[in-house]
Formats: structure tokens, C-alpha cells, sequence
């Protein structure tokens, strides 16, 4: 089942830098701004492809989620790390990749 509503692949439904079409690729909720606590790791799917670590902020702990994986292809790499700008991602860790976490770094969510 595709958390995709018809007509929203190539759009920001949740306004968070991402279209519909690369959370779909990277398995983030493409209507989900943000996560509903700050609990790591506790909400499938996470709502914000850029917190790879689901924690409602952009911070070093995400940046070195993709450094850790930086020159590799996805998969094996986790293809939720595969978050540059695009469509539906380009299967490969690359700086693009660490660049669109450093990008949002100090962004966090307003309260729910």
C-alpha cells in the first residue's frame, strides 16, 4: 500500500524540503512534517526524510547516519540514507546525500 495520495508524487505535501515521490523512495511518511515525540527510532514511518534518526531534529547524530555510509550504493547501504534532491533518489550514498542533511541542520519541529 502506497502512503502516496493519488497526485501527490511530485509534490511537498508536508512541506519538509522533500517531494511525495523521494519519501516514497526512502520509505518517510510524505505527509508527516514531523515525528510525534523525540524517541529515536520509535515511529515507522519516520515523517521526515533529512532525521534519519527520528528524534524531531536535524542534527550531527543524522549527518553521521550518511557519512558513516558516504561512497556506497543503496542497497546494500540503506536506502533510506539515499535522501539528495530528486525525484526518487540515485541508489548511491554521495555527498549530495550529506549535503541535504547539513543543509537542515538546527531544524527542528514546532510542538504538535
Amino acid at each position: 500500500m502506497s502512503l502516496l495520495p493519488t497526485g501527490s508524487e511530485a509534490y511537498d505535501c508536508d512541506g519538509d524540503g522533500f517531494l511525495g515521490t523521494l519519501e516514497a523512495h526512502v520509505g518517510t511518511h510524505p505527509q508527516t512534517f514531523c515525528s510525534a515525540d523525540s524517541i529515536a527510532h520509535n515511529e515507522e514511518p519516520h515523517a521526515r526524510p533529512a532525521d534519519l534518526n527520528d528524534d524531531r531534529g536535524v542534527t550531527a547524530a543524522d549527518l553521521s547516519l550518511i557519512a558513516g555510509v558516504i561512497g556506497t550504493a543503496a542497497p546494500p547501504a540503506p536506502v533510506r540514507r539515499d535522501i539528495a534532491r530528486g525525484l526518487a533518489g540515485d541508489n548511491a550514498i554521495t555527498g549530495a546525500d550529506l549535503s541535504a542533511v547539513a543543509a537542515r541542520i538546527g531544524r527542528g519541529c514546532a510542538p504538535p
